[in-house]
């Protein structure tokens, strides 16, 4: 007994498309997915934590011996007395001690005594050529042996 020829009609399917899956995120794969892995719970695909990173502020991260601060991402990073270990902070944006931490002299800005010395709250050391905050009396930080206080006493 043969079976009858059939035909069947022309039919035809609408594509299905399957989307990308991406391939399963493992430590240990040599890539570093953001958001998913970070130094602390993937140290083999992204790197060590920098043990800096803890110090959230100026005054406590230059004591730990190996940190300093970064002004311009405010940030405690690895470094050394020159600037940080990625070489991305150095100069004035460098603070490597706690004495670094404080806040910049507003007066130290002006560069010449008649300048300074008009400013309120500023006057001109003439022993280091620098302007700094003070009264008549002298600089309220340290001492200056030659102290002008109105520019009028320039010269």
């Amino acid at each position: 007994m043969s079976l009858p020829d059939v035909s069947l009609p022309d039919v035809s399917l609408p594509e299905v498309s399957i989307p990308d899956v991406p391939p399963p995120v493992r430590c240990g794969d040599r890539v570093c997915v953001p958001v998913l892995e970070t130094c602390s719970s993937c140290p083999a695909d992204c790197g060590a934590c920098d043990p800096c990173a803890a110090y959230t502020a100026c005054g406590t991260c230059t004591p730990v011996n190996g940190c300093g601060w970064c002004r311009a991402s405010n940030r405690c990073v690895s470094g050394g007395s020159t600037g940080s270990n990625d070489r991305a902070c150095f100069g004035t944006n460098w603070a490597w001690t706690t004495m670094d931490c404080a806040p910049a002299d507003p007066c130290a800005r002006f560069t010449s005594c008649r300048t300074c010395a008009e400013q309120s709250n500023c006057g001109w050391c003439g022993s280091n050529n620098r302007c700094a905050t003070g009264t008549d009396r002298g600089p309220s930080a340290g001492t200056c042996s030659r102290w002008y206080w109105r520019s009028s006493t320039c010269g």
